[in-house]
């Protein structure tokens, strides 16, 4: 009953045109950072990773998608200035202050499950600018270094779930207890760059993932 999210009232007041009919985005009350930071999750009240559904997971991933194509700056190829863009669930969210002023709106204080989308300044802490300096690096040598990374998984029996786009895996180098990685098959630059099919095997792996941590009675 208390679920800011499950609020119609204040879902109403905050919810962008890029929401559909099963799945809300929001701006943040108290954004993170200068740029944006936006709230999707899905309409009906999921409180917990253990009923989440593939299709909550689809809708939240179509959505964010839909918003940053509306928000793209082709001539400057940048969204709204940030030097770029990070998606994370409400459980990966730490850096958010919890306070009364914060608490009713702030993300990570809040159960629903949602992500949170938000821009980057440069310079920034971001592991994906670090992936694509080893990929170039690579590159120079006449190496592919996901395709050499996906091998070595592979023969190391590491591989959790793949259908045709993406591969769910556990990765060599963990940086969190019990963490998995979604790595796809086709190469491309941005989350801009993914099509619908490759979205959607992106939120298959997501409620593989959530299935598993339920197993694991991770929430």
């Amino acid at each position: 009953r208390e679920c800011r999210f499950c609020d119609s009232t204040f879902r109403d007041l905050r919810r962008l045109r890029q929401s559909s009919g099963d799945t809300i985005i929001i701006k943040n009350d108290f954004p993170f950072g200068p740029y944006f930071h936006y709230i999707v999750f899905p309409r009906q009240p999921i409180h917990a990773w253990e009923a989440v559904e593939e299709t909550h997971l689809s809708g939240m991933n179509d959505a964010i998608h839909r918003l940053l194509s509306d928000m793209f700056d082709e001539k400057h190829k940048t969204v709204m200035g940030a030097a770029g863009v990070r998606i994370g669930f409400n459980s990966s969210i730490r850096h958010l202050v919890l306070g009364r002023r914060t608490r009713s709106s702030a993300g990570a204080s809040i159960a629903h499950v949602h992500k949170q989308v938000w821009g980057m300044p440069s310079g920034s802490v971001n592991l994906a600018d670090h992936l694509r300096d080893l990929c170039l690096a690579h590159e120079n040598h006449g190496q592919d270094y996901l395709a050499k990374y996906l091998e070595a998984l592979n023969q190391a029996s590491l591989i959790v779930w793949s259908d045709e786009n993406v591969v769910l895996y556990v990765p060599f180098g963990q940086i969190a207890l019990h963490e998995m990685q979604i790595m796809l098959k086709r190469p491309m630059r941005t989350f801009l760059d993914l099509n619908s099919e490759e979205l959607h095997s992106i939120a298959k792996a997501e409620y593989v993932v959530s299935r598993l941590y339920g197993r694991l009675d991770i929430n």
